[in-house]
């Protein structure tokens, strides 16, 4: 009779394990169940290996974790509860969810109601659920614990920022950026930990902590493109060969360099990897390419209307400028706008061709091809022209030129109304945000990217034609009332 030795036995349980059979009584009854089977092959003359292939064969790959799920259902009343629970809210979360994004974008009535609901039920009863009957089929001891709190609060804030950000609730970043945070320096380490403290491969160890690394630089990447700030592309890049070209590698050598046939887990995971990487990198391009996208089309709405308004004030001046050629008033306004104007143009080139000097491509004298700019997000270089090193940034001289214009332009009129226009128009004082106080040029240009920027200095080129435009239409009344008065004086003297 032939009989199974001591490694062969821890070999067969650690396969075992391997299928996530945790429950310790069951474990040893399914261990010793193999065992006869194998030693019952052995006795017809088959080597171990061999014999256990056979068996491990005929019961199937997960057929050791669905019996142990039915004996947790048998003798655990809260496990079949939270079971249940996670059943029903795995199919209602996401029908809401889906319910809600489809009534969002027909734009009918209740798919904020629909998608608040939907998020609702996937934060407090879904992931809660799976959480439990997770920690519970492994029996994970309680030094697995914070993993599973961290994944689980982690996962309820950033998704939650996500609804406020779909929804436009105050809030939405701070949610985003702790949830994320949570993620990279709280669940990611803690998995990473108790996969270490689990199993003792050494080559596993190695690849446990750079797929850590890989996944901080990846979460870091995506909040850092949510959030607009700088150095994605360099967090991205980092990620992405941590994870494909060292991690997958050293992952796969350490589990896999002793299996005969391809497995289903490691077919798992190297799908599980690309797919992750390619969901992440075409969000991040697609968030990217969108809100530029946008962006670029009020650039150019903001430029067509500019250009007329523009053309129509210089009509109006030289229309002026024939009926009463002595008014010198109306050539110094529209030169000292022409002036401010093209100081702006100017500042618009400068920041684009320090971003990237192939730039220049975008320019047709003064005028920019937005689509053709390079480095659209780029925060950096903006960022350090607008305000300097101490505050001594074009920014400011834009602001002192700015507030010259207009305390010049308002001493030329003498109408309440349109002098309060004027000023509602270039009014250049701070705001009061969350009770912290922002200035101007913080609000418009600090920590924006340059296409924002851009967006900001046609704006303000529109409203010096519009303040322009009202002192225009003012003098136009007051020429014609004088045109009227000297063609009836005239004619009273014939």
């Amino acid at each position: 009779m032939s009989l199974l030795s001591l490694s062969d036995i821890d070999l067969i349980r650690a396969d075992i394990r391997r299928q996530r059979v945790s429950y310790s009584h069951l474990l040893d009854d399914l261990v010793d169940h193999v065992c006869c089977d194998v030693e019952q092959k052995m006795n017809s003359g088959l080597p171990f290996q061999k014999a256990y292939a056979e068996v491990r064969s005929r019961i199937g790959s997960n057929r050791f974790k669905k019996i142990q799920e039915e004996t947790l259902l048998l003798i655990d009343k809260k496990y079949k509860t939270m079971k249940t629970f996670m059943k029903i809210f795995g199919v209602i979360a996401p029908a809401l969810m889906s319910l809600g994004a489809l009534f969002k974008i027909q734009h009918w009535p209740g798919g904020s109601i629909l998608l608040a609901l939907g998020f609702f039920f996937l934060c407090f009863f879904f992931l809660p659920s799976s959480v439990y009957v997770l920690y519970t089929e492994n029996k994970s001891s309680k030094k697995h614990l914070l993993m599973y709190l961290s994944g689980l609060f982690s996962s309820v804030i950033f998704l939650f920022g996500i609804l406020f950000k779909v929804q436009h609730w105050p809030g939405a970043s701070i949610l985003i950026t702790s949830g994320l945070l949570l993620l990279g320096l709280l669940f990611l380490p803690s998995l990473v930990f108790s996969k270490i403290s689990d199993d003792k491969k050494e080559g596993n160890k190695t690849a446990y902590i750079l797929g850590l690394f890989a996944g901080v630089f990846y979460i870091a990447g995506f909040l850092f493109k949510i959030m607009h700030w700088p150095g994605v592309s360099i967090l991205i890049i980092l990620g992405l060969i941590l994870f494909v070209a060292i991690f997958l590698p050293a992952f796969s050598f350490a589990n896999f360099k002793d299996e005969t046939y391809v497995r289903g887990r490691f077919i798992f995971l190297v799908v599980t990897i690309m797919m992750s990487v390619i969901f992440i990198s075409l969000f991040t391009l697609n968030v990217s390419r969108n809100v530029f996208n946008e962006i670029i089309v009020a650039e150019t709405q903001i430029d067509d209307v500019l250009q007329d308004l523009t053309q129509k004030n210089k009509q109006l001046s030289e229309s002026l400028n024939t009926v009463s050629p002595e008014t010198s008033t109306v050539s110094e306004i529209h030169k000292k706008t022409e002036e401010i104007e093209t100081w702006i143009n100017k500042l618009k080139y400068d920041l684009t061709l320090a971003v990237d000097q192939d730039n220049s491509e975008a320019f047709t004298g003064f005028e920019l091809d937005y689509k053709k700019i390079a480095g659209k997000d780029a925060m950096d270089i903006p960022t350090e022209i607008l305000f300097g090193t101490e505050n001594n940034g074009k920014v400011y001289q834009l602001k002192s030129n700015l507030m010259d214009y207009k305390k010049w332009l308002l001493t030329c009129s003498n109408d309440p109304e349109v002098m309060s226009g004027i000023d509602f128009l270039l009014d250049f004082t701070g705001e009061d945000i969350s009770g912290e106080n922002y200035s101007w040029e913080q609000l418009y240009f600090e920590k924006r990217s340059l296409m924002s920027v851009l967006n900001s200095l046609t704006t303000i080129q529109l409203q010096l034609r519009l303040a322009e435009k009202e002192i225009l239409v003012e003098l136009s009344g007051t020429v014609s009332e004088t045109a009227q008065n000297i063609t009836t004086d005239t004619s009273t003297s014939i």
